[in-house]
């Protein structure tokens, strides 16, 4: 178990001697865990484990103990000492023993959190849930761009404001992150298994460069990896020992009684193979299908002379997609996670999960062009004005505005749709050949596989046969968590749903009287997702939050807990304060679904509920105690 906290030395000349102080809490206690003056109690005593660790600059004064001996299945809680201040009091659970029997299991996925971009409500109200068993990061944890007056407010800026890729730079902007009180009351809640995007390095990092690598003025390629390595290593839960250069870095697997393995891989750094220049940005795909630049009539786009012209632009993309020489982790990790869930289903655990990074069912371009049809609830006598509207803007001509580029996205969208081009090919949609590999073993070898990702910054619940389709049996499930705070496909789409709504208003339609508001239009927009994408049950595109995730040996449950966009703007203490119970920001479930146990790809939706949340802050968040405690104790690593 590895027990982490950082030292911020007043003499950085010299390495500093910190004590730990490691206590069990005994079962069936939870009346006091919202006592303070227990866990001060717990810290002090004669049976407490405690030892001597040197906090080091060249570990970023980074304190990483790797303790064994610890009882499995046991909830424990630390501090850290130098003798004259203490840390703050964390509290971590052991997993149980591989193959003990356990009945049920609690985490919650978290992705993609952009610290200008938003408040991390996200964390705070995932600490406060009852009995966390652990929480899984899918990557982004921090993200490296350079900040500004266009894109940072005074309050929410991390540092450094340039670029981060050098190893001052990844453990400043670590560092800012780690002010965020949110983040700590979850760090310090429930122990943290994670894995790393593109983010944590370069955006669209791969196997030899990154989108926004600049060798001539950023250095070489592996210099910044070594540097991003390095501090993740300091920062994040993993053993140092694995180097800032080992291969498979992110390789991991946990097992959880009877119940559940859990593996990660690696899908940035070892084997991805880079994109072709015109598939490197999200946007690049759209841009490819230009002839829609200058035909406005969307309607003539599914026949000749357009439809060829779009279907060979189409098949150009895909060809990146169907080359068997692009990889995006390997053979050997394909071949880890087929070893690891064939022993764990041959053990007859019912749950074998992948934190996986990004999307892996396809994901196909919607088309808006008859965005009233998906308008149900709204008066008939508004279809008129809503279609008016939308044939409007999608014919506005291409010219050198804001508003003509958005409709040209519009137009390239709709061309997408027609010939079946996924949205983006940075996820496993542009590694088409490899995802029918991972699928293969998850059917051969898994009992009910289950894939949870990020990247998007959107929430999604999925179906996959062995194409990542739904052409076919559902073999597998894809869970997709929303951004801490990032923006997605909702943030992008929300200047046009304010314009419709403006001009709905101009119109005699007052928006506001009907219920159309903007989380209205989002969810039209979901709709129309949903309609062109069979393997999407859930999708949501317009609030943030996170996953909670209950495994039983009968079901499985997944509950997106969404917030609000003005609360993702509000500072801690306002939007505590206008939450009823004072604890955290206000939120709500914004679906909850089922997958069965002995029905591989099953997936229905059920009441929300399962997941249960404390009334009242836990008592070890306001713990103190005396840290002269050196001599009580029973020594030893």
């Amino acid at each position: 178990m590895i027990f982490w906290t950082r030292y911020t030395p007043i003499d950085e000349s010299s390495d500093a001697e910190i004590q730990y102080r490691i206590a069990k809490v005994p079962h069936n206690n939870g009346k006091n865990l919202k006592d303070d003056a227990y866990f001060a109690w717990l810290l002090t005593r004669n049976d407490v484990r405690f030892g001597n660790v040197l906090a080091k600059a060249e570990n970023d004064w980074a304190i990483k103990l790797d303790l064994t001996g610890l009882k499995p299945g046991t909830t424990y809680v630390y501090a850290f000492t130098d003798g004259t201040t203490t840390s703050a009091v964390g509290k971590t659970r052991t997993p149980p023993k591989d193959g003990n029997p356990l009945r049920s299991l609690k985490f919650a996925m978290f992705s993609c959190a952009n610290y200008p971009f938003g408040y991390f409500h996200a964390y705070d109200i995932a600490s406060t849930i009852e009995d966390l068993d652990f929480w899984y990061h899918a990557g982004d944890y921090i993200f490296i761009y350079e900040f500004h007056d266009d894109n940072c407010s005074d309050t929410r800026c991390p540092e450094p404001l340039e670029d981060a890729y050098t190893l001052e730079h990844y453990r400043q902007r670590y560092g800012s992150y780690h002010l965020d009180e949110a983040l700590q009351n979850l760090r310090r809640s429930a122990p943290l298994i994670s894995t790393w995007d593109d983010h944590e390095t370069a955006n669209d990092a791969h196997t030899t460069g990154a989108q926004n690598h600049n060798p001539g003025t950023q250095g070489s390629w592996s210099d910044r990896v070594r540097a991003a390595k390095q501090a993740y290593l300091e920062w994040m839960p993993f053993r140092m020992e694995m180097g800032p250069s080992a291969d498979g870095l992110i390789s991991q697997k946990f097992e959880y009684g009877d119940l559940m393995t859990f593996v990660t891989v690696d899908t940035r750094i070892p084997a991805r193979s880079e994109e072709p220049a015109s598939l490197e940005d999200r946007t690049a795909p759209l841009l490819r299908f230009e002839p829609a630049y200058d035909n406005v009539d969307v309607e003539a786009y599914d026949k000749a002379p357009l439809l060829p012209v779009f279907e060979a632009i189409a098949d150009d993309l895909k060809a990146f997609q169907k080359d068997e020489s692009y990889t995006m982790i390997g053979q050997n990790k394909v071949d880890f996670i087929a070893e690891s869930f064939r022993q764990s289903s041959n053990s007859g655990k019912p749950w074998q999960v992948i934190g996986d990074q990004t999307m892996m069912a396809e994901f196909i371009t919607p088309c808006l062009a008859n965005f009233y049809s998906y308008f149900p609830t709204s008066p008939p006598e508004l279809q008129p004005a809503v279609q008016q509207i939308m044939n409007g803007i999608l014919s506005i001509p291409s010219v050198d505005t804001p508003e003509s580029l958005n409709a040209f996205i519009l137009r390239a969208a709709c061309a997408m749709s027609i010939t079946e081009t996924p949205y983006g090919f940075g996820d496993w949609n542009g590694y088409s050949v490899e995802r029918k590999k991972v699928l293969e073993v998850l059917k051969q070898n898994a009992s009910n596989p289950i894939v949870l990702f990020g990247d998007s910054h959107d929430s999604w619940v999925q179906q996959m046969d062995l194409d990542g389709r739904l052409d076919g049996e559902s073999i597998a499930i894809n869970i997709g968590g929303p951004a801490v705070s990032s923006r997605g496909v909702g943030d992008q789409l929300q200047p046009l749903m304010l314009a419709l709504k403006g001009l709905l208003d101009q119109n005699g339609f007052p928006t506001d009287l009907l219920g159309i508001d903007v989380p209205y239009l989002m969810g039209v927009i979901s709709s129309q997702i949903e309609a062109t994408n069979p393997t999407i049950e859930f999708s949501n595109i317009h609030n943030k939050g996170f996953v909670a995730i209950t495994l039983t040996h009968d079901e499985a449950v997944f509950e997106h807990i969404g917030i609000s966009q003005e609360t993702l703007g509000t500072d801690y203490e306002d939007a505590r304060a206008e939450n009823s119970d004072g604890l955290t920001a206000d939120y709500f479930c914004m679906a909850s679904h089922i997958t069965k146990a002995g029905q591989p790809g099953s997936l229905s939706e059920v009441s929300c509920g399962t997941t249960m949340f404390m009334n009242e802050r836990p008592g070890y968040w306001g713990t103190t105690f005396d840290p002269e405690f050196k001599t009580k104790g029973r020594y030893g690593d």
